[in-house]
């Protein structure tokens, strides 16, 4: 009797014991994949950062090779975002980053990661879209933002816009820092054209190529004095 109650025990042990292992191992798992989320979210947005978004790019030309689907990225930036940071302050250029974020994700379908490219700049990539659609999508979400009021912490609404700059593949980029840059020379055309437009990639992917200027540009811009 005594050695079947030790066994018993024993046994009872062992299986409290796997049971704390499972739920170790289970615990371990979700830190994991926490970790493994917030090192491809942007933190102030919530959408994805610049190697998700980025990675994004080369996971739909992956794609695109398998199955010969066209697809096409949507890259923009807020207009005058300088302005609205000099004049309201820091906190309130985040609230219009965050609210930014929210028409974006509101206007994404189920499989597409809308994703913060850095600072003002935004990315949405448009998996299995052809380039008219594209434009369509882009030109709803560019209403979308200017018809939105943004809150402020103080209180006070402001009216925002957004350029944006659209690029299908292949036809303007067969790899994704060609296609970045079609984007990009679009993005600099739209704001170089009035802002709150959108302005399709123009020329084929071996005319392409001075969208890194435009971004330079555009930092200069961002930059000088108001």
């Amino acid at each position: 009797m005594p050695e079947l109650l030790r066994r018993t025990r024993a046994e009872q042990e062992l299986q409290a014991d796997l049971r704390e292992t499972r739920l170790l191992r289970d615990e371990l798992a979700r830190a994991n994949a926490l970790l493994a989320q917030q090192a491809r979210t942007d933190p102030l947005t919530g959408l994805a950062n610049h190697g998700a978004i980025v990675a994004e790019i080369e996971t739909a030309f992956a794609q695109q090779r398998h199955s010969d689907t066209a697809f096409a990225i949507l890259f923009f930036d807020i207009d005058h975002f300088k302005r609205i940071n000099d004049t309201y302050g820091h906190q309130a250029g985040d609230a219009v980053l965050m609210q930014l974020a929210r028409i974006m994700t509101a206007s994404s379908g189920l499989h597409e990661l809308p994703g913060r490219y850095g600072g003002e700049e935004f990315l949405l990539v448009l998996h299995s879209t052809p380039q008219q659609e594209a434009l369509r999508r882009a030109e709803a979400l560019r209403a979308a933002v200017a018809r939105h009021p943004f809150s402020l912490p103080n209180g006070t609404e402001i009216a925002v816009s957004i350029s944006i700059g659209v690029a299908a593949a292949p036809t303007q980029g067969t790899h994704g820092e060609m296609l970045l840059s079609a984007a990009d020379d679009a993005l600099y055309r739209a704001k170089a054209t009035g802002r709150n437009r959108v302005r399709l990639a123009s020329g084929d992917a071996e005319e392409l190529g001075s969208g890194g200027r435009a971004i330079e540009q555009r930092e200069r811009e961002r930059t000088a004095p108001h």
